[in-house]
């Protein structure tokens, strides 16, 4: 299971607490940190592996959704070359600046706006289906993934591949349309 992220956070701690859960008796599943490029890395190798259902991805949501409107050149297309299979966990993401920014700046639209007015000083920080379906969804509901979870402050997540599927589409049509709102340059 390809992560790409360092050793330590949330998706590492997910991926090592699945891993065993997901083994059977013929094949060991290894969560292997493969961290670089945001989490690109992991989903580069990933898909050059074989086609067999043997090399899973334990990712987030913005490297699937959010990422094919910033960069330029993607290795990878979301709605063709990745297979969504079941979601894990629910965590809260927030959107926080820093006092550089004014109080009077309490929604996106408004930070949006006040970043385009100060572009040199606004600046951000980022960081076989059906079967794998089930081993994911059972070890989900583990008492040791559940304990996992608790002790990281998330909410497990289940639902079925097909359902699965709709939101990541979703996600990656609607961060589209953000991204494209705010004006964001795509990078290399």
């Amino acid at each position: 299971m390809k992560v790409g992220f360092p050793p330590g956070g949330t998706a590492d701690v997910l991926a090592r607490a699945l891993a065993p859960k997901l083994a059977r008796e013929d094949a060991a599943v290894i969560a292997e940190n493969k961290p670089g490029a945001g989490g690109r890395l992991a989903v580069t190798q990933m898909l050059g592996s074989p086609a067999d259902a043997k090399t899973l991805l334990m990712t987030a949501d913005p490297i699937l959704a959010i990422y094919p409107h910033v960069f330029r050149k993607l290795a990878y297309h979301t709605d063709t070359d990745i297979i969504p299979v079941a979601p894990v966990a629910s965590e809260p993401i927030a959107l926080v600046v820093g006092p550089m920014v004014p109080a009077s700046v309490t929604t996106l639209a408004q930070f949006v706006d006040w970043c385009r007015k100060r572009p040199k000083d606004a600046s951000y920080a980022a960081a076989a289906v059906q079967d794998t379906y089930a081993a994911v969804t059972a070890a989900a509901r583990s008492p040791e993934l559940t304990g996992t979870l608790d002790k990281l402050a998330l909410d497990a997540y289940s639902m079925d591949q097909a359902a699965f599927t709709a939101p990541v589409k979703a996600d990656l049509e609607r961060w589209g349309a953000i991204v494209k709102a705010t004006g964001y340059p795509a990078e290399d």
